[in-house]
């Protein structure tokens, strides 16, 4: 978890100051696939992860989480400070370029292909890139699914470290073919189909696209030290656009309540594009570091049959870190001051304690108030329209605390989450607000243990939730992890041959509208109570990792009642094959 924090404040919070920490390139990218049991970074967070270079690449998930199972820091995860997270690594001074190749072949023909390089030139210049591509039909009619991913980034220190800027460049291309679900679940769940390709679905033929580019421009320049104190300007500059367009030949199906403009054909799109400067002085030295910062943006949102605006938004606020050997802190702040967003508030404050190397303490508070999205206030296609110019402000607070007990691989979790005007999407599918306070609570444990070369993990979650129809959760969720691990070939050879099971308890889960591309409420069909068993071998050799699994593989073991979402079923059992290697040329 540390490790985690290091990497996402030091390249995502201060990307303009900061651009190396002292982690082991090696270690990182060897941890990248060891996902397969552990899960990203090894942290509990991720315990019930479906890594995106694993599994389900072609399933929806459930409700705002890319999780097994919905927990509450995955429901209304403010975005506004977060973006796509980089994969840089550092320290490479002195060493060879470094690279990672990843493939990934799994049934019903889904593949993976990733390449990651980073490379330095002279002690000046670190340029890396990294190129992601899947590709997989589905089980079911029209639910096909390709995304393209591209990041670049180039960073420049001079000789005396006075000025410094980073040059980033992002691209997302995703498409996927949409089924709204199965309309006669008997079908599925009393196994009478032939093949999942003569399922009944909700919609034959439509598919959506969303594309999304971001330019940025980061630069620092120190003006004036006293002593170990540097005090410096920075300037960055972003350019985004966010596009996302609709597309079906069947308007009348049955999950659509209304037909407002066209009954042969629906082509829906809504596109926003934000120029983005920030300005400040900090203050700067080897424990602490303190910005003060005034934004301003130009924004513009397209929709199809709808809006077509212009605006602004100015904001002022900072940002604070302290680093020692046993303490990181991070916070920053910002208030609207002008244009749409003038009242907005948004902080947020991480810190990472390390008293002993026995004992990790990590703790996350965030307080958000924020004016509602423009979909949200106004909206008009195909199948639905609304204008919700009443909207208040919602807000979202969370307070979220672990500790780890390394000597005993021991981990406790608390997550709490407050909500007022919380912003939904009705039964209807329709933008909704709820008036009253809700919360939600996650509470759990993980526990690593082994007995000779066999190793266990366990973890157990409880979950309330203050408005279980607006906002449902399993309140039960648990995990178990046993596999065997030993050495072969005078230790060159590393292999972990296993299972795992998962389960949650019934809760009625949110399903999903293809036209909007967003979840909403649904009250007539609990998902949950069904264990998903998966068996497992990896490979560690050298710097390369291969792993063989099948997943799902009780599929129809004990009927079929599997859902990911209500209405889309998981995928049945599917083996997979992957291989990662890493190079250092």
């Amino acid at each position: 978890m540390k490790l985690y924090l290091y990497i996402f404040f030091g390249f995502l919070l201060f990307p303009s100051f900061l651009f190396s920490q002292n982690i082991d390139t090696i270690l990182i990218a060897n941890n990248k696939f060891d996902s397969i049991i552990h899960g990203d970074a090894n942290s509990f967070d991720f315990l019930f992860y479906k890594h995106k270079d694993d599994v389900l690449m072609n399933n929806l998930g459930v409700y705002n989480s890319s999780f097994y199972f919905p927990i509450a820091s995955g429901v209304y995860n403010e975005n506004f400070f977060n973006c796509k997270k980089k994969i840089r690594l550092s320290n490479l001074s002195g060493t060879k370029p470094f690279s990672n190749v990843s493939y990934i072949n799994a049934s019903r023909k889904e593949q993976l292909f990733s390449i990651y390089h980073q490379q330095q030139f002279g002690s000046a210049f670190d340029f890396g890139f990294y190129l992601n591509k899947t590709s997989s039909p589905g089980e079911y009619v029209n639910q096909g699914i390709n995304t393209s991913e591209f990041d670049a980034f180039l960073s420049f220190m001079n000789k005396t470290n006075t000025y410094r800027f980073n040059l980033n460049f992002d691209y997302t291309r995703f498409k996927q073919q949409e089924n709204g679900g199965i309309s006669n679940k008997s079908e599925f769940e009393e196994n009478l189909l032939v093949s999942p390709l003569s399922a009944t679905l909700n919609i034959q033929n439509s598919r959506v696209q969303k594309t999304n580019f971001n330019y940025s421009f980061n630069q620092a320049l120190d003006i004036y030290k006293i002593n170990d104190n540097k005090f410096y300007t920075l300037l960055n500059s972003k350019y985004s656009s966010n596009e996302r367009m609709f597309y079906d030949k069947d308007p009348l199906a049955l999950i659509y309540n209304d037909v407002f403009l066209d009954t042969l054909s629906t082509i829906d799109s809504t596109s926003s594009n934000s120029f983005d400067n920030e300005f400040g002085f900090g203050l700067r030295n080897k424990k602490h570091s303190l910005a003060v910062l005034a934004s301003h943006s130009f924004d513009n949102y397209f929709q199809s049959f709808g809006l077509d605006t212009f605006y602004t938004n100015s904001f002022i606020g900072g940002v604070y870190a302290l680093k020692d050997s046993v303490f990181v802190l991070n916070f920053k702040i910002k208030y609207g001051i002008q244009g749409y967003r003038e009242g907005d508030f948004y902080n947020e404050l991480r810190f990472s304690y390390v008293p002993t190397k026995h004992i990790t303490y990590n703790f996350y508070g965030s307080y958000f108030l924020s004016e509602p999205d423009l979909k949200t206030v106004n909206y008009t296609s195909n199948h639905f329209e609304w204008r919700n110019y009443d909207f208040s402000k919602q807000t979202v607070s969370t307070l979220r605390g672990t500790i780890l007990f390394n000597k005993y691989q021991l981990e406790l979790l608390a997550d709490v989450k407050l909500l007022d005007n919380a912003i939904y999407y009705n039964t209807f599918a329709v933008v909704t607000q709820h008036d009253n306070p809700s919360s939600m609570t996650t509470f759990s444990v993980s526990k690593k243990y082994r007995l000779y070369k066999f190793h266990f993990k366990t973890a157990l979650i409880y979950q309330t939730t203050s408005n279980d129809y607006l906002f449902p959760l399993p309140d039960f969720i648990g995990r178990q992890l046993v596999y065997f691990e030993t050495t072969a070939f005078k230790k060159v050879l590393k292999l972990q041959f296993g299972f795992n099971v998962s389960y949650n308890s019934a809760y009625y889960g949110y399903t999903y509208m293809p036209a909007l591309t967003e979840f909403y409420i649904q009250n007539e069909q609990q998902i949950g109570e069904y264990p998903y068993v998966d068996v497992f071998l990896n490979m560690r050799l050298k710097k390369a990792q291969i792993f063989l699994k099948y997943e799902h593989i009780n599929s129809g073991w004990n009927g079929y009642d599997f859902y990911a979402t209500a209405g889309y079923p998981a995928l049945t059992r599917s083996l997979k094959f992957g291989i990662s290697w890493n190079l250092v040329d």
